[in-house]
């Protein structure tokens, strides 16, 4: 008689049970995913923090060998009127920094003489050099606005930003209880003679009337007897609120050529190679200087700002303000080089205490 034949095999999976493996696996990703993305973006935060020291370390290096801070990018100059404007130095403090922060071969090909994208500089974009060099310490790796390190026309970017003075609007003073008016930052520069600035015509429809007042044209200040890219710097004398409670630098993640003030009146600076808008989001640009004049991370929510400060324009979100995607705030620079992380529910007030350089504010004060 024949017996049954063993095969031997195992017992196929049913479909249920496949599905309930592939439900488990599911639910066993959906846990460890978000510490996977936590883990990463501390390592992105941690190394945004080390960038901001790098830079911090080339502005004390400065300081050291010159005996005051690299000129802030922006500063304050008033006209043959003794009207008050606010102007850009001739060269980024960006750029100042590099041979302190181990970058000297970039900097070393610069013509100082001349602005950052004209002649032999906006030659050297086309090699990948000088301004059109990227230099990772200027980007922060947690951007998702910007997909390159360089703009279409090859001028290297960067997501921090100097903070050059302090401005109080009129609205903003009713908010803080600070005066409306200027104030200045621990970078704020002095200015230049009276005769090294003239107000410039033509300018596009995207600048500001108000800002077309600026340091003059190369050839101009080369019969001056030239201009000094490195005197005029604030020293740590004058900043009497503590080197420690004044920030110098601070994350202004994922600015780029679509931040191109739109979304609002005229508010460009003049650029005076062309009479267009400045290209703030460059690393050589002084405009990628930024003001303090909003609390941080101002209009995150929605992506892109809202209709009434969309990001295109400027000082909404990241378009030159203290900005990052690190969850909860963003990382800042101070004067004796430590790097704070400083949470988004910081008052405007107090951001205006720490953007200062002699306000003499009690900054234990509850935010």
């Amino acid at each position: 008689m024949l017996g049954r034949r063993n095969h031997g095999g195992r017992r196929a999976f049913t479909l249920v049970e496949l599905l309930v493996v592939i439900a488990i696996i599911g639910i066993l990703i959906g846990l460890l995913l978000p510490a996977v993305q936590a883990a990463r973006e501390a390592g992105r935060r941690s190394s945004c923090i080390n960038n901001l020291k790098q830079a911090g370390l080339g502005c004390m290096n400065f300081e050291s060998a010159r005996g005051n801070f690299p000129r802030g990018g922006e500063h304050f100059a008033s006209d043959s009127a003794g009207v008050s404007y606010k102007t850009q130095c001739y060269h980024s403090p960006m750029t100042m920094i590099l041979p302190y922060m181990e970058q000297g071969t970039i900097f070393d090909r610069f013509d100082l003489k001349q602005r950052y994208n004209e002649g032999s500089n906006a030659l050297l974009v086309q090699q990948g050099s000088g301004p059109g060099a990227v230099v990772n310490s200027f980007l922060c790796p947690s951007n998702p606005l910007r997909e390159e390190p360089r703009d279409t026309a090859g001028y290297a970017c960067s997501d921090y930003a100097v903070v050059p003075y302090v401005e109080v609007s009129t609205a903003n003073a009713t908010i803080t209880g600070i005066p409306a008016g200027r104030y200045p930052s621990a970078l704020t520069a002095e200015p230049y003679g009276a005769n090294y600035y003239k107000t410039y015509s033509g300018a596009d429809a995207s600048v500001s009337s108000s800002k077309t007042f600026q340091l003059k044209t190369s050839s101009e200040l080369a019969a001056l007897g030239g201009l000094d890219p490195f005197v005029g710097g604030a020293k740590i004398s004058q900043v009497t609120d503590g080197t420690s409670n004044s920030i110098l630098m601070y994350e202004d993640v994922g600015r780029n050529e679509m931040m191109d003030g739109s979304g609002g009146p005229p508010n460009n600076y003049l650029d005076p190679i062309d009479n267009k808008g400045r290209r703030h989001w460059r690393w050589a640009e002084p405009d990628n200087a930024s003001g303090a004049s909003k609390t941080i991370n101002n209009n995150n929510n929605p992506k892109d700002g809202p209709p009434t400060c969309p990001w295109t324009a400027h000082d909404c979100g990241p378009n030159n303000e203290m900005f990052s995607f690190h969850p909860g705030g963003a990382n800042a620079l101070f004067g004796d080089g430590s790097v704070r992380f400083l949470s988004e529910l910081t008052s405007l007030r107090m951001v205006y205490a720490l953007s200062t350089r002699e306000g003499g504010e009690v900054l234990e004060a509850t935010p």
